[in-house]
């Protein structure tokens, strides 16, 4: 009699289906948009754990099939997965579309730990977007002129280019976006809701805010490359 369990093969997919989910939100950055930094440091231990789990299930694959068939259960559960995975994906531009995008945050509360930008380039990942732009714009002539490089989603806004990220506080409820303005860039090389990476500099320029004249860092950019 030949041995093939349909249903362990289905939840031996399920596993591994799922691991992937976790490291494409990973690779991407997506994942910060619906888990907080110190959630996301957990997921690099369930990949392990989901993988391992996965390994252990595959001898079950080959063993005599249950006599009710396929479970019903197994296709919600992978219908399930399914509808996570696209939510992960594109995660960034659903935020990036239906939210008003915030490019002053020096006189917002967030839950985040404060990090010293350290010296060369200004490299703003996704776990350390908000705090290194929160830095700069409480002392912006500090880092006018520094080498900058930050990845996000380009957004047209009030008549200008900005460069955006979805950031969260303390759940994917509360996700807001905010942006940095870019100057200097030919108008060819951006276009709105494209994902790119941006090379350039920081240069502080003056913005009236709330009846204020205050000073951001904006980005002139040098170099754009696309996704």
């Amino acid at each position: 009699m030949r041995r093939f369990n349909v249903n362990e093969l289905l939840w031996t997919c399920t596993l591994v289906f799922i691991d992937c989910i976790i490291i494409y939100g990973i690779i991407t950055g997506n994942i910060y948009n619906i888990l907080s930094r110190r959630l996301v440091n957990f997921s690099y231990v369930a990949v392990i754990c989901i993988a391992i789990f996965a390994v252990v299930q595959i001898p079950k694959i080959f063993t005599v099939a249950d006599r009710g068939g396929v479970k019903k259960s197994n296709s919600i559960f992978i219908l399930a997965i399914s509808v996570m995975a696209v939510g992960i994906s594109s995660q960034a531009k659903v935020y990036g579309t239906n939210n008003m995008i915030s490019v002053v945050i020096m006189e917002e509360h967030h839950n985040h730990e404060e990090e010293t930008i350290p010296d060369g380039t200004i490299d703003m990942s996704d776990e350390k977007f908000y705090c290194y732009l929160e830095q700069m714009q409480k002392s912006p002539d500090k880092y006018n002129g520094r080498k900058v490089k930050v990845s996000g989603q380009l957004r047209y806004q009030n008549n200008q280019y900005l460069i955006t990220k979805s950031v969260m506080n303390c759940c994917a409820a509360d996700v807001k976006v905010y942006g940095i303005i870019l100057n200097g860039a030919e108008e060819e090389t951006l276009s709105d809701g494209k994902e790119c990476t941006i090379y350039g500099e920081v240069k502080v320029i003056p913005v009236k805010f709330n009846n204020k004249n205050i000073k951001l860092p904006a980005i002139y950019v040098k170099e754009v490359q696309n996704k």
